[in-house]
């Protein structure tokens, strides 16, 4: 029963390899830069900021709304005894102060801003979220062969312990133990296969296409913590600093509703068959009963001392996000370092040097299976470690750079 479930597992495992080949085949690999750009251009969010950053645009050329003409056609001054009275066409205009439209223009300008601080800020949270998904895919894809390249030595143990077995060099129990741990490794490998192909889904939702890519190459070895190539102003700030200036734009605006408007108008008249005579008024608008107008300015006043202590309060937490990261990238590169230059090449040396002793019968089982087990777990370590950096390193550049 064990050895027929055995063969069941190593049938499904070649069935998920020869079918993740297959579906890699049809993928179109490609880099990252383009993997971000087909994000981008396929990305809705994207293109609603744009089109808002274009209807801003187009609001910023224009100032206030001009106020309606008003044309009044009047009749007075009749009398009982045939008089004609007097008729008159009169066309009235209010004028706002040039003052008034600059504010009004000043508002736009800043909700232009704000549009496109918000634009580089989605693009940036996209930017981020596919080289993580990038990331991730690669990360899937260099674990399956390192979990393919385990299974292989695994089975090179099987053969080796069943053949000395066979031969009476060794008991049942290294044999049932090499079988185990290549059952393991075929189940590790099947698991590793499976989260390959979640990753590379994910990296083709974000994508948002019909068709299948695939990432190229492999995790970059470098883990250098280059800050001097970060942007130094930070476009999260900016935004939050956009945020204020519509704020203060929109309580300007409220002012020039306080602002006295200039009234005119022009007659055209006719009386006693006598026409056209003319007339003209001028005069200027006073807000006087304006209390609720300014009490709606003193609060939202106290609103934008709000916003600017909240503002201050998320500059605090960002800066102690980024110096987080930036710990815990030097941690990871530290611990990269250090597996990478010391403890592989022994561990490798160890590896070629133990297999033929154990192959000669020089060295025990538990004494190759202990350095093999060191050597699976440093690898795995190694890699997981350039993974978490380069995601470390993704986040870093969302909050900092350009």
């Amino acid at each position: 029963m064990k050895n027929r479930t055995l063969f069941l597992k190593e049938i499904i495992s070649v069935f998920l390899l020869l079918s993740t080949f297959n579906t890699i085949a049809q993928d179109i690999r490609i880099s990252i830069e383009e993997a971000i750009e087909i994000g981008i251009n396929n990305n809705a969010g994207i293109l609603s900021d744009q089109i808002r950053v274009e209807q801003n645009s187009v609001l910023s050329k224009s100032g206030l709304n001009n106020n309606a003409t008003q044309i009044v056609f009047t009749g007075e001054e009749f009398g009982a005894e045939g008089y004609t009275g007097l008729y008159s066409l009169n066309v009235q205009q209010n004028f706002n102060l040039p003052k008034a439209h600059s504010i009004q223009k000043e508002y736009y300008l800043s909700t232009k801003n704000l549009a496109e601080k918000q634009l580089v800020l989605t693009r940036k949270a996209l930017v981020k979220e596919i080289t993580k998904a990038y990331i991730s895919l690669q990360y899937a894809k260099q674990n399956q062969e390192l979990l393919t390249r385990f299974t292989a030595l695994n089975e090179d143990f099987n053969r080796v312990t069943k053949l000395r077995f066979e031969t009476g060099e060794t008991g049942i129990i290294p044999k049932v133990v090499a079988e185990t741990g290549l059952m393991e490794a075929r189940l590790e490998e099947t698991n590793g296969i499976s989260d390959y192909e979640n990753a590379r889904i994910i990296f083709n939702q974000w994508l948002r296409t019909e068709d299948n890519y695939d990432v190229q190459g492999e995790l970059s070895t470098s883990v250098v913590l280059d800050i001097d190539s970060l942007f130094p102003e930070n476009p999260h700030m900016l935004f939050l600093a956009a945020k204020n200036q519509v704020a203060s734009a929109r309580i300007n605006q409220s002012r020039a509703q306080l602002l006295p408007q200039i009234n005119s108008g022009l007659m055209l008249q006719t009386t006693s068959g006598a026409f056209p005579l003319f007339g003209f008024q001028i005069g200027i608008n006073l807000p006087l009963f304006n209390k609720n107008t300014k009490q709606k300015i003193e609060a939202s006043e106290l609103g934008l001392k709000i916003q600017e202590e909240e503002n201050r309060e998320q500059a605090k937490r960002m800066r102690l996000a980024i110096e987080s990261l930036m710990n815990n990238m030097l941690k990871k590169q530290n611990t990269i370092k250090q597996l990478d230059e010391s403890i592989k090449p022994l561990l490798l040396e160890l590896k070629d040097i133990s297999f033929v002793a154990y192959q000669e019968g020089e060295i025990s089982y538990l004494e190759y299976l202990n350095g093999f087990e060191q050597l699976m777990s440093m690898n795995k370590r190694l890699l997981k470690a350039q993974y978490e950096f380069h995601l470390l390193k993704a986040d870093l550049e969302y909050l900092l750079s350009n």
